[in-house]
């Protein structure tokens, strides 16, 4: 009688809850938050409370503040969190940047919203959820009052829902004791919706009927008396005692309290004081179970042959009717298809028997999709791919080629894709200017363009590449018009006379683009072909506009090249005068001259270099090379002895600096005067003349005489001196031939 009132004194406080206002709800755990310690705590909830009632803050045992987030679900008994509304909050919490959120809830969790949590170890540790009866037992240890006024329809003993009430797929039934289930409705349908989602891909469907089969099932309480032994060895009479549950198969679990592992087991200690069952469903179907005598004898059978005792030493203290859920079937609805899913509870096995639609059915889906969205017939529709529970149809109307994703099972279509074709685009616009000839097609992700003109104006059609919707821009001047802009530009500006086209285009639809030729030079200038304005162009006058322009501009000069560089659009003209030699470029669009180099020419310089060679009194020969440097012209002379450098001031004249390099004819002269001045020899003979390997400005010069005598020397190319020289004489005998040798190899060796 207690554990009665006990039962009915939960249930009647956790309806006060239920069914106060969800505004008094989010109030009374607000201030629970307050008691247990929480600070700043604000009530955000209402129509945009964007999954968030509460928001409160709290230090840890760290020491550090932390946000909170709330959602207050005021639910029903009958009605469960699921884990979509689970993941809705987390998406919430992390909109609000809280680090931790409490779901509340009148009611409780479904499973798979309990397994979503603990499973996700992100959340695990972030997500609290607190059921029904969690939160009755908060309320009472921290004392917060609860309204006690409660509409006099809960206080009413529960009913029966009648037959006659408007038609519904679901119905509540309130059956006369508690009934055990794996899963609740919401629970299955939860399931079902997760299969249906990873398996088919399938997101939408309706449950059109949920049948639960049920059976009796009883709570049978024991005690035992039987002969064992105590610790010290002894044999005494000993008692045994528990909760024994009775399934309708006829299997004993002896002891409700030790079986951890039976869902059965759990949900009987959960349930067993409630006074009746509710359970939502279309309908229900009692199977037969074993009745209460036929399950007292059982359970003092089985504890019997437990504790080896007769059943007369078994006594039967109390008992409890319950009802045990067997079985679900659920058949459900999608778009096109239907299905049954049935799960046995009492193995947990599923069975889903769902077939998907044939292609010909999805194929007619597909086609009245497209044709709703395009407004014409298909003319073809094929598949061309399957992905998992997905079929992908490709195809074509008159004016558009189409793709579309359907769902196999269901028959939604996920997804269409149209595209304008471009003979299309291009029929359409020949039927809305019929005078018009079509220039230009540009085909883009989301719109195809037409540029269109007749002999006034230039039209611009865009049509929508998906839809085939389109628009006119008509206001654009053609390119007769545009070119007739150009021309008087350049003439008036430029000069440039009778102007001819060589080609043309429209640039982005939008510009006129020429490219244009004449005597006087070419051109490419761009014409806007809404305002007629001159968006950019470049002129590049003509080899004869150049000359013309030059002389005029130097009348005492005369042209000697003129060449075009097509890279930089500059041209190099080089012009002289009686004295000089002047280089230009000339910027081709605008005719600046710029003087680049400006030298004296050479037959100026080449007499400066010879009267140089006179005053020394040399003999010139010939100039033997011409250079222009960039400061200087560096002119070579030749003498019958010397070769004679003069660096020239290219501009002034000035002899600015001056080289010697002697001949090899001229080493080989200096030597011979030398030796025979210093040894009183003549007939002289040359043996060798060359550049010295080992000193970079000296000739090696080897002579002998008629006594057969050898003379070695360096002679300095700069100056003609003998820089060093060595004789070797001729010994007579076998000794002095061989000094002789020796000699000779060692200035050969010195002189190379």
């Amino acid at each position: 009688m207690l554990d009665f009132i006990l039962v009915f004194c939960v249930s009647y406080e956790l309806r006060l809850l239920q069914n106060v206002p969800p505004s008094v709800l989010e109030e009374i755990v607000a201030e629970l938050l307050r008691r247990m310690g929480f600070k700043d705590i604000r009530v955000v909830g209402g129509p945009s409370d964007k999954g968030v009632d509460i928001e409160a803050f709290k230090v840890n045992e760290f020491g550090f503040r932390e946000k909170y987030v709330v959602q207050v679900k005021r639910y029903s008994s009958g009605r469960k969190v699921g884990h979509t509304d689970l993941q809705h909050f987390i998406i919430a919490l992390k909109a609000a940047r809280a680090d931790k959120g409490i779901f509340v809830t009148t009611s409780d969790f479904t499973r798979s919203a309990v397994e979503f949590i603990e499973s996700n170890y992100e959340f695990k540790s972030k997500v609290f959820l607190v059921n029904g009866f969690k939160l009755l037992d908060l309320i009472k240890q921290y004392g917060v009052p609860i309204p006690t006024a409660v509409p006099e329809t809960v206080l009413k003993p529960p009913v029966k829902v009648k037959k006659e009430r408007p038609r519904e797929v679901l119905r509540v039934f309130e059956l006369e004791y508690p009934i055990i289930l794996r899963y609740d409705y919401e629970g299955i349908a939860d399931r079902l919706g997760e299969i249906l989602k990873e398996k088919y891909g399938v997101e939408k469907f309706s449950i059109e009927k949920a049948v639960l089969e049920y059976a009796p099932l009883h709570l049978v309480e024991w005690k035992a008396y039987y002969i064992g032994y105590d610790s010290a060895g002894r044999v005494r009479q000993r008692t045994a005692s528990g909760k024994a549950l009775v399934l309708h198969d006829g299997h004993v679990i002896l002891d409700v309290s030790k079986e951890g592992k039976s869902w059965i087991a759990s949900e009987v200690r959960r349930k067993a004081r409630l006074r009746y069952g509710r359970v939502k469903a279309s309908k229900l179907i009692k199977g037969k179970g074993v009745g209460i005598t036929a399950a007292k004898r059982i359970v003092k059978s089985k504890v019997a042959s437990k504790y080896d005792c007769s059943t007369r030493d078994v006594s039967i203290i109390s008992w409890k009717n319950l009802y045990l859920g067997l079985k679900w079937v659920l058949d459900f609805a999608l778009t096109y298809n239907s299905g049954r899913f049935e799960v046995d509870m009492v193995k947990d096995k599923l069975k889903l028997d769902f077939e998907p639609l044939d292609n010909e059915t999805l194929k007619d889906i597909v086609s009245k999709v497209i044709e709703e969205k395009v407004n014409e017939n298909v003319v073809s529709l094929e598949p061309v791919g399957h992905e998992k529970y997905k079929v992908v149809f490709e195809g074509e109307t008159p004016r558009f080629t189409v793709k579309s994703t359907v769902n196999r099972y269901s028959g939604e279509v996920l997804e269409v894709s149209t595209r304008f074709k471009k003979e299309a685009a291009i029929s359409l616009a020949k039927a809305l200017i019929a005078e018009g000839s079509i220039i230009g097609v540009e085909e883009k992700e989301e719109e195809i363009i037409v540029d269109i003109e007749d002999e006034n104006k230039l039209y611009l059609i865009t049509i929508d590449a998906q839809t085939g919707k389109y628009s006119i821009e008509k206001d654009l001047i053609s390119h007769v018009k545009a070119f007739t802009i150009a021309e008087e530009f350049l003439r008036n500006r430029y000069g440039l006379q009778d102007l001819k086209i060589l080609d043309y285009k429209l640039v982005n639809h939008r510009v006129w683009s020429f490219n244009t030729t004449s005597p006087d030079g070419s051109s490419t200038i761009s014409i806007d072909a809404k305002t007629g304005n001159i968006v950019n162009y470049e002129v590049v006058f003509s080899e004869k506009r150049v000359r013309e322009t030059f002389l005029k501009k130097y009348p005492d000069k005369n042209i000697a090249t003129l060449t075009f560089n097509e890279e930089t659009k500059t041209y190099s003209l080089k012009a002289f005068d009686k004295d000089y030699v002047y280089e230009y470029k000339v910027d081709a669009s605008t005719l600046d001259y710029m003087l680049e180099n400006m030298y004296l020419k050479e037959e100026i310089v080449d007499n400066i270099a010879i009267n140089a060679v006179k005053q020394i009194k040399d003999t010139p020969l010939n100039i033997a090379r011409r250079t222009l440097a960039e400061k200087n012209w560096v002119i070579v002379v030749e003498t019958p002895l010397w070769y004679r450098t003069f660096h020239i001031d290219k501009v002034k004249g000035n002899i600015a600096k001056q080289e010697n390099l002697l001949k090899a004819e001229g080493a080989e002269i200096f030597f011979k005067q030398y030796v025979t001045n210093m040894y009183k020899v003549s007939n002289l003979e040359i043996v060798q003349v060359k550049q010295s390997s080992t000193k970079p400005n000296a000739y090696v010069v080897k002579l002998k005489d008629p006594e057969e005598n050898y003379y070695y020397a360096f002679v300095d190319n700069r100056t003609g001196k003998i820089i060093e020289h060595d004789v070797l004489r001729k010994h007579k005998g076998i000794m002095g031939w061989m000094k002789t040798k020796m000699y000779k190899t060692k200035l050969e060796l010195k002189y190379r």
